[in-house]
């Protein structure tokens, strides 16, 4: 990475003429510029009085220990090349280039140069610096503490999801809401770099949707699975779920024997038959006279018997019954969510 380099100021004069088209300059003064090498450089004016037209402005690019000639590009900063005689005064001074730098952050400053005490507080923001321009390796151990960062300042990288209670993205974040980003390998490069391939179609960046979802650490402790939704906030139950078992009934009747009784029975039939001998008393009944309280009359379709039955019971048993009880319940999904606090999600671009 090119560095601008500077040294104490000096002034002296061309060791001779150069042209308009000259790749190099001598100089007795140059003995004291520092090494330029690689993309380093710095800046040299010559004719800074104008004494034989306008200043040229020329970029240093090499520069060996101790040499009084330095390798240069011609015309710099706007001034324009051109010829200069020996003698003409030349200079190493700060230009307007190297203000500029300070302000827009173009250029690049030696290490250790800015400290904490050179920099009011909270005057470098999240939106003074650009993504990623700020690595760990620029960073000195312990050099940046909490307390001289603003907000979120060193403290996220491209891929990193934070919670907040706030409803609208910041600069820098996007809300996990299932948006489909198109273009957003342009848009947002350093998030695509590290995004799933599974959000990814063609262009197009497709974030997760964290509504009713917790985060959760990758399947059996490996990679397998980032990026990816699983799980339900709510289980319906089967058959399969439950434990093998069984329901069983048994009801039984005990044997039983009516009461003992003596009653009468009513015979229904067109006179007496002469097959009833066998009734107990039957010559009783014909014989009844007429108008007792007990009589059966010939002829007549009802006889009522004046006797008693013999006492007697009826034995009944009422068969065992067995079976499977009836089913019950709906089916119906139940929740599982545990108790939370719910908060939105965002991911750093």
């Amino acid at each position: 990475m090119s560095a601008v380099l500077y040294t104490n100021h000096i002034d002296g004069v061309l060791t001779s003429g150069v042209s308009s088209s000259a790749g190099s300059v001598v100089s007795a003064v140059f003995g004291v510029l520092p090494v330029v090498s690689g993309t380093d450089y710095l800046w040299i004016v010559i004719d800074p009085d104008a004494s034989a037209g306008t200043p040229e402005i020329v970029k240093v690019t090499a520069h060996a220990s101790a040499s009084t000639t330095v390798t240069v590009s011609r015309g710099q900063q706007a001034s324009v090349a051109r010829a200069h005689l020996a003698n003409v005064r030349v200079t190493s001074p700060v230009t307007k280039a190297d203000l500029d730098s300070f302000l827009t952050g173009a250029g690049d400053l030696v290490d250790g140069s800015v400290a904490t005490a050179k920099l009011a507080d909270s005057a470098i923001t999240t939106s003074k610096i650009a993504d990623d321009a700020v690595t760990q390796a620029k960073v000195a151990d312990d050099a940046v503490g909490m307390a001289q960062l603003a907000s979120d300042v060193f403290t996220y990288s491209s891929g990193d999801i934070k919670q907040s209670i706030r409803d609208v993205a910041e600069a820098g974040w996007l809300l996990l809401n299932g948006a489909a980003i198109a273009s957003a390998s342009s848009l947002y490069p350093s998030l695509w770099a590290v995004a799933p391939a599974s959000w990814k179609s063609g262009t197009t960046l497709t974030l997760p949707n964290m509504t009713d979802r917790i985060l959760q650490g990758p399947a059996s402790g490996s990679s397998a699975g980032i990026g990816s939704t699983n799980g339900s906030n709510t289980v319906t139950l089967s058959t399969a779920h439950m434990p093998s078992h069984a329901h069983t009934m048994h009801h039984n009747h005990p044997s039983a024997t009516t009461n003992t009784d003596t009653h009468n029975h009513t015979m229904l039939g067109n006179g007496i038959p002469a097959d009833y001998v066998d009734i107990p008393n039957y010559a009783m009944m014909r014989n009844l006279a007429a108008g007792s309280d007990h009589y059966g009359a010939l002829g007549q379709n009802r006889i009522t018997p004046t006797m008693a039955t013999d006492s007697h019971s009826h034995s009944l048993d009422v068969p065992n019954f067995t079976g499977s009880t009836g089913s019950s319940g709906s089916g119906s999904a139940f929740g599982i969510e545990q108790a939370a606090l719910r908060v939105n999600y965002f991911i750093k671009t």
